[in-house]
């Protein structure tokens, strides 16, 4: 099993999954259309940052593609990111993707455990 735990107190990030069509998805399949989505509930009296990142390789571990999402989450707010849409190779033979959340894009301090598929 798979567990998420939060590196900030208080930041809650869960449901980190990746997604084709709106539905969860375990595997790659050839021209898929693919995003990230998590949910991130801010627990503090303040704003914080969450940023969503889904970064696709290839088979030579090369990352062709980078999406993003979020930014300032306000306080006592909770809320659901999802990046854009990548559109995958006929061919997905060795390739993968790695979603995380981070805190923004310039320190780039893991919320919580990457996920791989």
């Amino acid at each position: 099993s798979f567990e998420i735990k939060s590196v900030e107190k208080d930041l809650h990030v869960g449901n980190l999954k990746l997604i084709s069509n709106g539905s969860e998805i375990t595997k790659l399949s050839a021209n898929q259309e693919i995003a990230a989505s998590a949910y991130v509930k801010n627990s503090k009296t303040q704003g914080a940052n969450a940023v969503l990142v889904m970064a696709v390789y290839d088979a030579d571990g090369r990352c062709v593609a980078i999406k993003t999402a979020g930014g300032e989450i306000d306080a006592k707010e909770d809320k659901t990111l999802t990046t854009e849409g990548y559109t995958l190779p006929a061919n997905v033979k060795g390739y993968s993707v790695r979603i995380m959340t981070v805190d923004s894009l310039d320190t780039i301090m893991p919320l919580v455990t990457s996920r791989v598929y």
